[in-house]
């Protein structure tokens, strides 16, 4: 019998001389070559489109932008010099302002699925039943979590950037455009909590697990766990975009790095000593959201308060949802925010 070799390494034998068929072998280190080099292009593709990603989620620059756009015409012929140095230097101040905002918000957006990851890897090692349980029910809440709290979260990021900008805008009306979206926030989380816990069964029945299901059980419990820390996970996520909004992306990866490694403490103890299994990984997840949301809450008022008002921890969170120019000036953010959220919601 003839082999032959092709070109891409793969070897091959004639079948009654009319045509070749597969043989299961063939030159591996040949062949994971182009299979390498698709994956290195896959994660340079990656990093080249989450870096301009994070950079939008910043707060404006526009009051230094507006510097470097002044007219040719309008600078004196002997300062053209000094003022090409002076543009250039402000164009690299602005590249490293960038670069502060977008660095810790793409490792943030890296490391919050760890999380998940965490979740999967336990439930993998309970059993397969489990693991699917625990896939379906996060997936029926994500879809419902995705068109409820994405729009939010990117409104939430806009206005409080856009008021950042804005030279004018008072500290009370600040701590109102935070307040409006903190109690958005808390709405939506509730309203979540509230059709997990009522639909939960009629919810993974349209995910294609139904009563007869091996995961029914499981998913049930994981879903109806979620459902008890939909407020929390709503508002962790506007407290992110509200930092975002405020320029800073440092601070929501610190806290989002404290309950990474929460999780991975706390999983393995609800899913395996207390014998929870799927809703063990709901519930460490949650418990580890909520316990890293209270420092970020509290790094919140001071940023956005002052440090002034309440001291206990309890008292300084109520006064983040408290807006300090009354109804009517929440009545107008919240407008605000509900008329953002729906373009991007119709978008």
């Amino acid at each position: 019998m003839a082999w032959r070799k092709c070109s891409c390494g793969i070897i091959f034998a004639p079948i009654d001389g009319k045509k070749d068929e597969l043989v299961p072998n063939f030159d591996r280190a040949r062949a994971s070559r182009p299979i390498g080099a698709m994956r290195a292009t896959f994660a340079a593709v990656v990093l080249a489109l989450a870096a301009p990603t994070s950079a939008l989620h910043v707060a404006p620059l526009r009051p230094r932008l507006s510097s470097l756009a002044a007219p040719r015409c309008c600078a004196a012929p002997a300062a053209e010099e000094p003022a090409k140095f002076s543009a250039g230097a402000k164009a690299a101040e602005l590249d490293r302002a960038f670069f502060r905002i977008a660095a810790p918000a793409f490792v943030q957006f890296a490391a919050e699925p760890i999380a998940r990851l965490v979740d999967t890897a336990y439930l993998g090692r309970l059993s397969a039943v489990a693991l699917g349980a625990a896939g379906a029910a996060f997936a029926a809440q994500y879809a419902i979590a995705k068109v409820c709290n994405d729009p939010l979260l990117r409104s939430t990021i806009s206005l409080v950037a856009f008021g950042s900008g804005q030279e004018e805008e008072s500290e009370g009306a600040r701590a109102g455009a935070v307040s409006a979206a903190l109690l958005l926030a808390l709405f939506m989380g509730l309203m979540q909590a509230l059709v997990y816990l009522a639909l939960a069964g009629p919810i993974l029945s349209a995910s294609c697990v139904g009563p007869g299901t091996p995961m029914r059980a499981e998913a049930l419990a994981y879903l109806r766990v979620c459902a008890a820390g939909a407020p929390a996970a709503t508002i962790w996520l506007v407290v992110n975009g509200i930092f975002r909004g405020l320029g800073d992306t440092a601070t929501p990866l610190l806290w989002a790095l404290v309950f990474t490694a929460l999780n991975a403490a706390l999983d393995p103890f609800f899913i395996f000593t207390a014998g929870m299994g799927a809703a063990g990984a709901a519930l460490g997840t949650t418990l580890a959201q909520t316990l890293a949301l209270l420092p970020l809450l509290i790094t919140l008022h001071r940023r956005v308060r002052g440090g002034a008002g309440a001291t206990s921890v309890g008292g300084r969170v109520l006064e983040l949802f408290r807006p300090p120019e009354g109804l009517a000036a929440l009545r107008g953010a919240l407008l605000k925010y509900t008329e953002a959220g729906g373009l991007v919601l119709v978008r």
